[in-house]
């Protein structure tokens, strides 16, 4: 069972897939990716990645700082549901039994499964502590960091056998150019050649004492 916050530990939700998430059951992923928005901010101000990189990302990072926690959303689907509203859908019980897309590997979408964005705090089931934040270019990744992400040292195939169709997971690229794949997957083609810059997020998961 995962550990619930102190109040005086500021948390912030964060989505991950289904293979991922099974990931970090599993120990292998500890590190995760998110692009760097270089959107001017509510006071108009806009990041500048090459500063940050060189003076340290400091309170910018929006997923936190060191020290603060992520509970991760993910797909799930309820085993009770609320049937008394006469109107809009059926609303999940707080406290019902919870199925996680993630333990079952073969399923499709549909079948039931709610998206992650709306999976609300009491049904996580993972919490994350961030043990480390930094800015780099997406493609200077290394294959330590590959593991990092989720492939522990296992080819591609064998790490998220769901994206094992992808180009180049036959053997025939390196373990930094499946990576590379994989992020085209999803986030759209040609994602990994625009190079980003990236959030490279560590943590580990906090359980219950």
């Amino acid at each position: 069972m995962d550990a619930i916050s102190p109040p005086s530990i500021k948390e912030r939700p964060i989505i991950f897939s289904a293979p991922m998430v099974r990931a970090i059951l599993e120990g292998r992923k500890t590190q995760t990716r998110r692009i760097v928005s270089l959107r001017p901010n509510k006071q108009g101000l806009k990041l500048v990645p090459e500063l940050l990189q060189q003076m340290g990302v400091g309170a910018a990072c929006p997923y936190g700082k060191p020290g603060d926690r992520l509970w991760v959303r993910e797909a799930f689907r309820p085993l009770d549901i609320d049937i008394t509203p006469m109107e809009g859908p059926p609303r999940v019980l707080k406290g019902a039994g919870l199925e996680f897309r993630s333990d079952f590997p073969d399923s499709v979408a549909g079948e039931g499964w709610k998206p992650s964005i709306y999976m609300p705090r009491w049904a996580s089931r993972i919490l994350l502590e961030i043990v480390g934040v930094r800015v780099e270019r997406l493609q200077d990744i290394s294959e330590a960091d590959c593991d990092a992400e989720g492939f522990g040292g296992k080819f591609p195939p064998n790490a998220f056998p769901e994206f094992s169709g992808l180009s180049g997971w036959d053997g025939s690229d390196t373990i930094e150019e499946c990576f590379g794949s994989l992020w085209d997957h999803i986030n759209g083609k040609g994602a990994w050649k625009a190079n980003p810059w990236v959030w490279v997020i560590e943590f580990k998961r906090v359980l219950a004492a």
